[in-house]
């Protein structure tokens, strides 16, 4: 190494080294200038928290009002779904009695038609053996006459 080098390296070697300093970390300047805040006075806060105040007793009171037409909403509805229950029951009931009552006419109407049929089949077979039987009355009758 030429001396040259050599006296410029101790140069740099003899210069006072900070070890408060990370080398890796960037310095920045430590007087930042933050912006100026209004100062607020205690009357502005004392305002502004009575406002915040009014602002949520008002909101409050809307809540509690818009509850109490929800409930009276929901009481009304309430009201008109018993009554209108109770009106489908009393139909309900009439309709089952009547239902009943057709039941029974049904039946009875359907006992009347079946004895009915069993008369007019009756009539029939009564026809049919009254017809024979003149039938073979009028032929023994001729017999008797022509013997």
């Amino acid at each position: 190494m030429s001396s040259n080098n050599t006296d410029l390296i101790n140069q740099l070697l003899s210069l006072p080294v900070d070890f408060t300093m990370d080398p890796l970390v960037i310095p920045t300047t430590t007087n930042v200038v933050r912006p100026k805040k209004s100062r607020v006075t205690l009357e502005d806060k004392d305002q502004k928290t009575k406002e915040r105040i009014l602002r949520n007793r008002a909101a409050a009171q809307e809540s509690r009002d818009k509850k109490r037409r929800y409930v009276s909403d929901l009481e009304s509805t309430n009201k008109r779904l018993e009554e209108e229950n109770g009106q489908m029951k009393k139909k309900m009931k009439h309709l089952e009695e009547e239902n009943m009552s057709l039941a029974c006419q049904l039946e009875s109407i359907s006992k009347q038609f079946a004895a009915l049929q069993a008369q007019i089949k009756f009539n029939t077979n009564s026809t049919f053996l009254f017809n024979d039987f003149c039938g073979s009355a009028r032929i023994v009758k001729k017999e008797i006459i022509c013997v």
